[in-house]
């Protein structure tokens, strides 16, 4: 840790009565006193050297003092004895007042009382060598230094000096992390506190480091420090990168104690993130040796350095053991089947990350007596099978991390253990609530609602098919009431998941969290209505799956006391609502809220101002459902609906036809917000009303998958991206996909009828052989008995150019699964914007024709399963910008264009990036 915060905290332990404490435990009382004061006095001196030097981070550029190093290490060994004292000290004291001074007896005999007083008089020579030095550097020459430094930066960087202290510190240890690497806030934070860089809890603030360290964040993105931040689904920062000019900058000149790749004296915080490999693969580094000042070991995640630890290995056992003072250590992904013994030796240690070892299968029993630890990572350690019986004993642990462990069964004790977990944060999933059978007992004790910091709470009771018997429905229905009734977590939750319950009714505090971002309710069969989720006025996102009862969204419960306002706003915040498999939902309101009609215009004059920023729809099966949706959805998914289905969801909400004060019918009016539509399993649709589709003027992204009688689309002229899978009906693209002027990406996926191959170049129009086309003029010849195009009478648009032709946007061709594909259609050659074309299982196709060399901007092209492809065109040799050619599963191509060998290597040996040969 930098010298600063290093100081402060030591003083910090030793002006509090845990140092007090510890003097009196261990009778080093009046050495501890000393101490304290000879510590104050080199606190005071830094303070008058950054006054003299008006602010400048003298720290970064090195210092003339003779006694500044010996201060390093003597401010580093006091810091370290006070906390392995303090560790001693809460070990002696969770074994029982009544043997403490037999145990510091103990402690005694294994370490000399007098050595250790000699320990402390050698670090307060240190201390005070440093105190009584004058401060005879040449202040002038430090500060033009340091503003010439400042005044030569531009842009985000120069922020960097004007951070407060410890946040410079925290924002240097970022450095640790590869350049443009995606640095998790809550890893980070978790880290920060480790290293005492941001504080702990303490009896008057158990939020702690975590709410300091997410403060911090926050005020680095402000200072633009930060770059690409991401945040997840309640709002708060998930992820960022560090500004890469920042970065570069301060990795020219940050201060030794951060190291990326080489171990020295002087490294505190070292990182694998900068990896060099010898011509074998294998990695450069100086030799590993004593490092006991170490307090930081990561490695951030490099697939090449996972990869290459797992091939030839690496010896932890001694590294670890050489660095006593650790406080992260960091092994994941490391291919490792047992936690190293020595990680017992390191008893500072405040974070261990061990996740994505899929083989580790139990853990050692001293994990438990690492007494500091505060951050314990198992995340996808799937072989995992329990923890130690005895993790109560990590009094210190605020962040247990266990999500994918498949083969953990249970915790070490039931619900009660959570009981003093108050701090607990995050995400809590409570599994096998059917198993409770007393709530007042079992659940009560766990206490949720004091869990004031989780953000999401996931209740999951085992799916229950519906009981016939009468009293075993009832019984059921009680004990599941019970349950969540007692399970009533705290009003700052932002996320709630209920799966499985059983009861009718939902508890009323359901609808009193104010704070709530995101509801998931599924499997509840005999649910009926909900709760007011309505009156959720920052609610973004709503789930509804597999409630075979519910109706009505928003409804009047007639054995509930609560009635909503006649004028309201519904869902004001809501941006995302799913509906899955709710076979009797009807729609958004009960017939009885429904005011009347006059003149066809609906008077509910609050509904336009209800629903007002929803932009994400998905409805999947939910038969009876026929509520039109409101112009402000962006976003579209339907699945399994009939088509008079989906033209009541394309029409617009009535109330906002009143509003507008149009007379004209619903079909001129234009959904204009609409972007993306995904069309799924509607095996009525044959084609795509144009009575509407003609109005959606912003419609960039239409999926279709599984329409077996869709033969054809409306023109769609803002349309970009078009997938069409599964459609087995469908023939032709001919009279609706030149109209798509604006495509730029197409998809032709396992359309078992369609023929492309109906359109061919062919140089001599005599050699044409069709089928029966009743617009052109036919003769049939004599001699053959086959229909051939009489040259006098043949449309322009025999090759299908002008079906291709007007497609002058097109970057990207997929073809897939198309079995009547024999050859491209001619009229392709004309789309010369093509820079990807994909073919693949197109077990017809022969060839290849020699035109695609005049797809200039062609980049990738990629060939698949394509059996009786026998050759490539000739002038692919020409297409100097194609950097990638895939060919999997075409054993001609491979045989003639394997790599070196093959007899056609050289039509392809000029593209950057070949797979498959």
């Amino acid at each position: 840790m930098p010298l600063f915060p290093l100081t402060e905290n030591v003083l910090s332990v030793l002006d509090s009565p845990e140092g007090e404490a510890i003097g009196s435990a261990f009778g080093i009382g009046v050495e501890l006193t000393g101490m304290l004061t000879a510590l104050s006095d080199v606190q005071e001196k830094l303070q008058q050297m950054k006054g003299a030097l008006g602010g400048a981070d003298f720290f970064l550029f090195g210092t003339p003092l003779i006694h500044w190093d010996r201060l390093k290490e003597a401010v580093f060994d006091a810091e370290f004895l006070l906390d392995e004292l303090s560790t001693q000290l809460a070990l002696f004291r969770s074994m029982g007042r009544h043997t403490l001074s037999g145990r510091i007896g103990l402690f005694f005999s294994r370490r000399n009382p007098f050595r250790l007083r000699s320990r402390i008089k050698q670090i307060n020579e240190g201390l005070g060598d440093f105190a009584r030095e004058p401060l005879d550097f040449n202040e002038g020459a430090w500060k033009q230094r340091s503003n010439y430094l400042v005044a030569a930066l531009q842009g985000p960087e120069r922020g960097f000096f004007d951070l407060p202290l410890r946040l410079k510190h925290c924002f240097a240890y970022c450095l640790l992390f590869p350049e443009n690497y995606v640095i998790d806030r809550s890893t980070l934070t978790q880290l920060w506190m480790a290293q005492g860089l941001v504080p702990s809890a303490d009896a008057n603030n158990d939020s702690g480091g975590e709410d300091v360290g997410s403060a911090y964040v926050v005020n680095l993105c402000r200072r633009s420090l930060l770059s690409e931040v991401q945040e997840d689904e309640f709002g708060n920062i998930a992820s960022f990168k560090v500004h890469n000019l920042v970065y570069k900058y301060l990795r020219a000149i940050v201060w030794p104690e951060y190291s990326t790749l080489f171990f020295c004296q002087e490294c505190f915080h070292l990182s694998a993130s900068e990896v060099r490999f010898d011509q074998q693969g294998r990695i450069i580094a100086s030799a590993i040796f004593d490092v006991p000042r170490l307090r930081t070991f990561l490695i951030p995640y490099q697939p090449k350095l996972v990869n290459l630890i797992y091939d030839h290995g690496w010896k932890y056992e001694w590294f670890i053991q050489t660095s006593p003072c650790l406080r992260a250590l960091d092994l994941h992904r490391t291919h490792i089947t047992n936690v190293p013994w020595s990680v017992d030796k390191l008893k500072h240690l405040r974070y261990l990350d061990l996740s994505g070892n899929a083989c580790i299968e139990t853990l050692p029993r001293f994990i438990t007596t690492l007494w500091n630890l505060q951050t314990l990572k198992l995340s996808f350690c799937e072989r995992l099978k329990e923890l130690p019986d005895d993790m109560e004993k990590l009094v210190n642990l605020r962040h247990l991390e266990i999500d994918g462990c498949w083969g953990l069964t249970h915790m070490p004790s039931g619900l009660s253990e959570l009981e003093g977990l108050h701090q607990l944060r995050g995400r809590l999933e409570l599994r096998g609530l059917e198993k409770v059978k007393d709530a007042s007992v079992e659940v009560k004790a766990a206490n949720i609602k004091s869990k004031k910091y989780l953000d999401t709470l996931t209740l999951v009771w085992e799916v229950r098919e519906a009981v016939g018997d009468d009293d075993a429905a009832a019984r059921t229905y009680r004990d599941d009431k019970m349950t969540l009734q007692t399970l009533e977590p705290n009003l700052n939750l932002k996320g709630l998941c209920i799966n499985g319950y059983g009861g009718a009714k939902f508890p009323t505090w359901l609808s009193s969290l104010i704070h709530l971002v995101k509801i998931t309710l599924s499997n509840c069969y005999q649910c009926r209505y909900l709760p007011p989720l309505d009156q959720l006025f920052v609610l973004k996102h709503l789930m509804l799956e597999k409630l075979s009862a519910l109706e009505f969204i928003i409804g009047n419960d007639p054995s509930s006391s609560f009635r909503r306002p006649r004028v309201a706003t519904y869902f004001p915040s809501l941006e995302q609502l799913c509906l899955r498999e709710l076979p009797n939902l009807k729609g958004w309101f009960e017939e009885d809220m429904i005011t009347d009609w006059e003149d066809g215009m609906y008077q509910q004059e609050h509904l336009p101002t209800s629903f007002s920023v929803l932009s994400a729809v998905t409805i999947d099966d939910c038969p009876e459902l026929s509520m039109s949706l409101l112009p402000r959805v962006r976003s579209l998914r339907v699945n399994k609906a009939g088509k008079n289905q989906l033209q009541c969801f394309l029409q617009p909400s009535l109330p906002w036809l009143a509003q507008s004060g149009s007379s004209s019918s619903m079909s001129n009016i234009m959904r204009a917000d609409l972007k993306s539509l995904c069309l799924s399993y509607m095996r009525d649709l044959d084609h795509l009303p144009e009575t509407y589709f003609s109005k959606l003027s912003s419609l960039e992204d239409v999926e279709i998958q599984h329409c077996p009688n869709l033969v054809g689309l409306p023109p769609l002229k803002s349309l970009k991206r078009l997938t069409i899978l599964g459609c087995q009906r469908l023939t032709s693209l001919s009279g609706w996909i030149n109209h798509l002027t604006a495509l730029e990406n197409l998809k032709l996926h396992r359309c078992p009828e369609l023929d492309l191959s109906l359109y061919r170049c062919h140089s001599k129009i005599e050699d044409i052989v069709l089928r029966w086309w009743p617009e052109f003029e036919m003769s049939l010849s004599s001699d053959t008995g086959e229909q051939k195009l009489d040259s006098s009478s043949a449309s322009d648009d025999s090759d299908g150019s002008g079906l291709w032709g007007k497609l002058q946007r097109l970057t990207s061709l997929e073809i897939v699964d198309i079995p009547k594909l024999a050859f491209l259609p001619g009229g392709l050659r004309l789309v010369t914007s093509l820079q990807k074309l994909e073919l693949t299982a197109c077990s017809a196709l022969e060839e290849l024709p020699e035109w695609i060399s005049e797809f200039q901007f062609l980049r990738r092209l990629n060939l698949s399963f394509c059996p009786n492809l026998k050759s490539l065109p000739k002038g692919l040799a020409r297409l100097k910008d194609l950097s990638g050619l895939n060919i999997i599963g075409c054993p001609h191509l491979k045989r003639r264009y394997k790599k070196e060998t093959g007899t056609d290597w050289k039509d392809i040996a000029h593209v950057g990036d070949v797979e498959g040969c």
